[in-house]
């Protein structure tokens, strides 16, 4: 069995998570005999926070409220048991705009360029071979919930797949990094695969030809749209409530990014530090200045491109990129489609 890999030691101290997902997990809690009193004594989250499920809660107790639920029947892991019975209203906002993708791997694709709509620590992507193709996750808090986090974010992603996107896929084989919660039985009869732990990734593992699979809802216009409305709701959630130690950082890339400035030393001048404390403070919230310059560059270049006065010579010019030829190369490898595909298809109709 190979030996897991150890995640990052640091874990931000301040990431969110979408309150439609807390609220469901503390429905979940109170099923299972939990008062509200012990549930906010648990996690800190507030009573009144609960009616607003659009709102962004800190998610660093999460995993404490987790582990005290699975505390109450130890010989079953509460993960599935959610994933079983909760709705997914949770996160049916992005996985219904998920539906408008022409095929399985443009669904996919909205999901993981927009993950962190569902929560700041969160990560997804896409690992392919000629024989498999693998939607790898974790979490900044996987370690400290036991991997419960994980399990359930993978079970309600399945279920999504077959009762949103209404696809009958069926995964070669479920990995998980840590330890199972419960009987590993459970776990593949929820899953239909086998279900492997200890392993050195968390990943649904796929046939490579379910990714060509065409959805019965696609429509272009409304993918673009849902496409563009999460990244600026990102935006605005990012410069509204990031991690303290990055709210100075994420401000200057953001106000550099109006002026059509992305460069790294520009945007820790702004925030007053050198590039090596912004390289630093970055990488301690698992990310990367290139990465959160990117970002902001993707979320500008959108704009621009659904300006029609802006063409797209210009549209390259003001994301930061005075050729249009470098412009169009890196466009479609953020977005998966050419300046042009995009821009045809937000005015489409």
């Amino acid at each position: 069995m190979p030996t897991p890999t150890n995640p990052p030691s640091h874990e931000p101290t301040d990431t969110k998570v979408l309150g439609s997902i807390v609220s469901t997990l503390v429905a979940y809690a109170m099923s299972r005999g939990l008062t509200l009193q012990d549930i906010e004594q648990i996690s800190g989250v507030k009573t009144d926070d609960l009616f607003i499920p659009e709102k962004r809660l800190p998610e660093r107790k999460i995993p404490d409220l987790l582990r005290a639920i699975q505390a109450r029947n130890p010989s079953y892991p509460m993960s599935i048991d959610l994933v079983r019975g909760a709705p997914l209203s949770g996160v049916s906002t992005l996985a219904y705009s998920a539906r408008y993708g022409r095929t399985f791997r443009h669904s996919i694709e909205l999901i993981i360029r927009n993950r962190k709509f569902i929560s700041d620590g969160l990560a997804l992507h896409l690992e392919e071979t000629e024989d498999e193709a693998a939607i790898v996750s974790s979490h900044t808090l996987d370690a400290a919930s036991k991997g419960l986090m994980g399990e359930a974010g993978m079970g309600f992603a399945l279920r999504g797949v077959h009762e949103i996107l209404m696809l009958d896929i069926t995964p070669l084989r479920v990995e998980f990094l840590w330890p199972p919660n419960g009987p590993i039985s459970v776990y593949e009869d929820h899953f239909g695969a086998p279900v492997l732990f200890g392993q050195e990734r968390s990943a649904i593992v796929i046939d490579p030809a379910c990714l060509n699979i065409e959805l019965d809802h696609a429509n272009d216009d409304l993918y673009t749209f849902a496409d563009i409305y999460f990244q600026k709701m990102m935006a605005t959630s990012n410069l509204e409530n990031p991690p303290s130690e990055l709210t100075g950082l994420v401000r200057a890339i953001t106000e550099n990014a109006a002026l059509g400035e992305f460069s790294v030393a520009a945007a820790a001048e702004k925030a007053k530090m050198s590039v090596r404390s912004a390289q630093r403070i970055a990488s301690l919230h698992d990310t990367t200045m290139r990465s959160l310059i990117q970002e902001a560059r993707i979320v500008r270049s959108k704009e621009f491109l659904l300006d029609p006065n802006i063409s797209i010579e210009e549209a390259a010019y003001l994301a930061g990129d005075g050729d249009d030829r470098a412009f169009r190369r890196a466009f479609r490898s953020w977005t998966g489609q050419a300046p042009s595909e995009f821009r045809r298809a937000a005015f489409r109709g």
